[in-house]
């Protein structure tokens, strides 16, 4: 339902051949990562978009793809280590290496860990020997099971595949560690490397994103636009299994909520619903009409623009028990935003 906090520690990295061949940022990619940096409050041990954590904590592959499972981000369900099926997306991971470890501050060494990272491609299990400097798809798959692409973005001369067996590998692993399968990692340029498991590297995983609750207060204009300048929008709630998820997402960044004062602004998230253009015509921020049946709470959804204010309440916010209530735009509380597309 929202994403986890962990005890272990979130951090970037990359690698590169001699030079980083990835593109730049756009504005709007660099001010997602600036925005969801600066929204969520994570420090700088994660580099985060909406579908793209990169972590550098150095760890073996098992254990990346481990704590991969275990990340979530506003849906309730576990991420996974990244699959690399195009060049968009690869271009993507190799960004995040660069904007994590910027290769002009690397160590000389092509092979420096902080050089590389993990990503979910790996051979098969019981493979055998493999042809070096030969991909085909059909023996290797991702870290979920499913079934590699066509697409490839080898360093020269990759895959160099051992069997199991080689006298090199058996003192590298040893034991049950299943050496047979080589596993992927990604550099700067976005080239790829298949390597031992039980190399430690940074990581990169694979999610969906959704609700992002900022720590910050403000009114509700000011919150519609911090969301945009952040590359998202401001959260909208179409279903109940939408609204349970906000208010999980809203614990999780915030805290425990205050049980003696209900009506606290703490207790209160600000989200992108409104009846500006027409009394009781609810809307989204960006003119969607709202279809889901709002859960008001006791009171809720009268305007009193006559008895309180000039202004009416013709804002939406939503609190930490799971009801909606309209209220004065003016009011300096938390905001909720949503990746695009969720």
């Amino acid at each position: 339902m929202f994403l986890k906090r962990f005890n272990f520690p979130l951090i970037a990295a990359l690698i590169v051949i001699d030079i980083c061949i990835c593109e730049s940022f756009t504005d709007e990619e660099r001010g997602q990562l600036n925005g969801l940096k600066n929204l969520t409050g994570l420090e700088e041990d994660v580099v985060l978009t909406c579908n793209l954590a990169l972590f550098t904590t150095f760890t073996d592959y098992m254990t990346a793809e481990q704590k991969c499972e275990q990340f979530e981000m506003g849906t309730g369900r576990g991420g996974q280590l990244a699959k690399i099926k195009d060049e968009k997306r690869n271009s993507q991971v190799a960004k995040l290496l660069e904007s994590a470890y910027p290769i002009n501050k690397q160590p000389q060494d092509r092979w420096a860990p902080s050089k590389w990272a993990w990503v979910g491609l790996r051979v098969k299990s019981k493979m055998g020997r493999l042809m070096s400097g030969v991909y085909y798809p059909v023996q290797w798959e991702y870290a979920d099971g499913t079934q590699a692409g066509e697409y490839q973005s080898w360093m020269p001369r990759q895959p160099d595949h051992l069997r199991s067996g080689h006298s090199d590998i058996e003192k590298l692993c040893g034991g049950n560690t299943p050496c047979h399968e080589k596993f992927v990692r990604v550099n700067h340029g976005g080239l790829w490397d298949d390597t031992f498991v039980n190399k430690a590297l940074p990581y990169v995983c694979q999610y969906q994103g959704k609700y992002m609750v900022s720590g910050e207060r403000k009114s509700w204009d000011e919150a519609d636009i911090s969301c945009k300048h952040a590359g998202l929008e401001f959260a909208k709630i179409r279903s109940d299994d939408e609204l349970m998820e906000l208010v999980g997402a809203i614990e999780y960044f915030l805290g425990p909520r205050s049980e003696e004062r209900r009506w606290d602004d703490d207790n209160w998230v600000w989200i992108g619903g409104h009846d500006t253009h027409e009394e009781g015509g609810w809307e989204w921020s960006d003119g969607q009409h709202i279809e889901w049946g709002i859960h008001w709470a006791l009171g809720g959804g009268n305007d009193n623009r006559d008895r309180h204010h000039e202004d009416g309440q013709d804002v939406l916010a939503v609190s930490r028990w799971g009801t909606v209530d309209d209220s004065y735009a003016v009011k300096m509380r938390h905001f909720a935003c949503q990746c695009p597309g969720t």
